[in-house]
């Protein structure tokens, strides 16, 4: 499955770098109703709650993908507002991706399939982390879960290393991005050629961003670049 990690240019070089990403800690995302995700009637279950959700970021982290690297909103979020790149990654079954579900309302343990908060497994707790209200659902997410006892640590960073249920495959420029491409197939090493190098711009006639064929505008970028090619 191909997937794709939206990030600024100097992360996103140090990424390619030193094959890696960052995994993102669960209390530190941008969603605060990651893994408590549910319609509770009391104040001892929303602790409960929240007790087990800090159990969790003690314990695993998240790193996330889209499933489309062509949405406006997407770069302007996550890669700098255009300014970014973006990673496209090969992403086996064995790496486990799991879609996002997205949902209007809040849901409660039952429409979950959870008999009680009570009675959930270590597994359900786990699928919480898949569920987000609907008014994220243009990011169009799935993510890993990674064990992080044995992701590698930088201080107090922890980062997953590219394997081979991890592939790097493609590297998206942003449209308002000054990277050259010649600074990336530094950053490439000598697999780069095993890489695909796009350039984005801003679609004429829709509100997407698409590729550049034109290989003279990998340079200066500005606001107006969707009308120069």
């Amino acid at each position: 499955m191909r997937l794709y990690h939206f990030t600024n240019t100097q992360y996103g070089l140090q990424n390619i770098e030193k094959k890696r990403l960052k995994i993102a800690r669960i209390l530190d995302l941008n969603d605060p109703f990651e893994f408590i995700a549910m319609k509770l009637e009391t104040r001892v279950q929303r602790q409960h709650l929240r007790r087990r959700r800090d159990e969790i970021h003690a314990r695993v982290g998240i790193i996330c993908f889209s499933d489309r690297w062509n949405d406006p909103l997407m770069w302007s979020h996550y890669a700098d507002r255009h300014r970014g790149i973006c990673l496209g990654f090969d992403v086996s079954d064995a790496a486990n991706p799991r879609r996002i579900r997205y949902r209007t309302d809040l849901p409660d343990p039952t429409t979950l399939g959870y008999a009680s908060l009570e009675e959930m497994t270590e597994q359900q707790w786990s699928e919480m982390g898949f569920v987000k209200s609907r008014d994220w659902a243009y990011e169009r997410e799935h993510r890993l879960v990674i064990d992080l006892k044995k992701a590698d640590q930088d201080g107090t960073l922890h980062f997953q290393p590219f394997t081979a249920d991890l592939q790097l495959a493609e590297v998206i420029v942003g449209a308002r991005c000054q990277l050259h491409d010649d600074q990336l197939i530094g950053s490439l090493g000598e697999n780069w050629q095993d890489v695909r190098r796009i350039k984005a711009r801003l679609a004429f006639k829709s509100f997407t961003v698409v590729e550049q064929r034109d290989p003279s505008m990998w340079e200066a970028t500005d606001q107006s670049q969707g009308d120069a090619a």
